[in-house]
């Protein structure tokens, strides 16, 4: 019996471990993905506008972070700030890197000490602040020039490294004390990998489960899970003919140093997707954003997988309704999902576009208080509104 638990245990171990590595393969088809009403799709919606001060101002939304009690924004080119408001969108404090030439890069969490760990361009230190927008550590930087990173909460921290300047040829290095790399994962040649996969968007994103990140690049459809120790799983994307990339684009020496023109300047190719960045996991959904060129204001950009019936959805044909105010969102490539907390998922409407929309509107609507004053007496050059919803369920 004693022997027979034993092997039970190793058998489950090795099972949970083989579960932990697999690789996932999704075959998405645009054309085919199906949309509905909000109120079909969304179990809960909550539209919540940010407080407009001078204090308060802000450009775009490079990176939404949600933890308990804040909203925490970076917004890189406009106020090169990161800003951080209330969860019921009042303004609480701003982190601002002083001088033009300076920004406040991606950032991550340290949800256990309540700390943001900000990268940025003018100093030798990861910059580490209090949710109240005080300075209260410097951590120095690894060796390599960091792009990204992601803190686990167990004190690890993965980080992503720009291609043109590492002293090792890989994307990806761990480390236990913001210095030190003790491994490194995912490996390049370095004679065909250029700065090109260092543009548009963070590479890493909270994957929506506690423990865990996503990791992707542009021209690859290999979608990485990492948690403290590696890699857990991979989702590889399999797209249509007219939309996918020539094979071994990422990794064929052909293409060195000529990826982004041959995505950018050859209308041939603006069909073709070249980046699937962010991706989230919420229960049995996978959503993620899809880039490509064909720069249509109603692209394709949002998508929602069920892994359970592999029904595939696109955010770009779920229809405003009662229960959305008649609003539509996530249905324009200027879209993305910005973050996940829990269940609830976020993403934003800039002001002009509520202001815009809410014009053609011909049903009558009982708008919630912070929706309403900003429709009667907002201006363009309000803030963004925050929009927080949940998935039904068995989409």
């Amino acid at each position: 019996m004693k022997k027979y638990f034993i092997f039970s245990c190793f058998f489950l171990s090795c099972l949970s471990e083989i579960q932990a590595q697999k690789n996932i393969t999704l075959r998405i088809d645009p054309d085919n993905a199906r949309g509905g009403t909000a109120s079909q799709i969304f179990d809960s919606l909550e539209f919540i506008p940010l407080e407009t001060t001078k204090e308060s101002l802000l450009g775009s939304i490079d990176q939404l972070e949600i933890v308990d009690s804040f909203f925490i924004i970076l917004d890189m080119r406009g106020s090169h700030s990161i800003l951080i408001f209330n969860r019921n969108g009042k303004f609480h404090a701003r982190i601002k890197a002083e001088g033009g030439n300076r920004f406040l890069g991606y950032f991550s969490i340290n949800r256990k000490a309540n700390q943001i760990i900000i990268t940025n361009n003018f100093d030798d230190s990861l910059l580490i602040y209090n949710f109240n927008g005080n300075l209260v550590n410097k951590l120095p930087y690894p060796q390599e020039k960091v792009n990204s990173l992601y803190y686990f909460n167990n004190g690890n921290v993965v980080y992503n490294f720009r291609r043109n300047t590492p002293s090792e040829p890989f994307d990806i290095g761990y480390s236990k004390d913001f210095t030190d790399i003790t491994k490194y994962i995912n490996k390049y040649d370095p004679r065909y990998q250029d700065d090109q996969y260092n543009i548009m968007n963070d590479p890493i994103n909270f994957s929506g489960e506690p423990g865990s990140c996503m990791f992707s690049l542009p021209f690859d459809y290999t979608v990485y899970e990492l948690n403290d120790t590696g890699i857990i799983r991979k989702y590889t994307f399999v797209f249509p003919l007219g939309y996918s990339l020539p094979p071994d684009f990422s990794t064929d020496s052909m293409f060195a140093d000529k990826r982004a023109q041959y995505v950018y300047r050859d209308h041939i190719h603006s069909k073709m997707i070249w980046d699937i960045n962010p991706v989230y996991k919420v229960g049995n959904y996978l959503l993620f954003s899809v880039l490509d060129l064909t720069l249509k204001v109603y692209g394709i950009r949002n998508f929602l997988y069920n892994f359970k019936n592999g029904n595939l959805l696109s955010f770009s044909r779920v229809t405003g309704d009662s229960s959305s105010f008649y609003f539509p969102f996530l249905n324009t490539t200027l879209d993305k999902v910005e973050g996940v907390y829990g269940d609830k998922i976020f993403t934003s409407l800039p002001a002009v576009r509520i202001l815009s929309l809410s014009k053609d509107i011909t049903q009558e609507v009982n708008y919630p208080q912070g929706l309403d004053e900003l429709i009667k007496t907002g201006t363009k050059m309000n803030n963004p509104v925050i929009i927080q919803f949940r998935l039904r369920e068995n989409l």
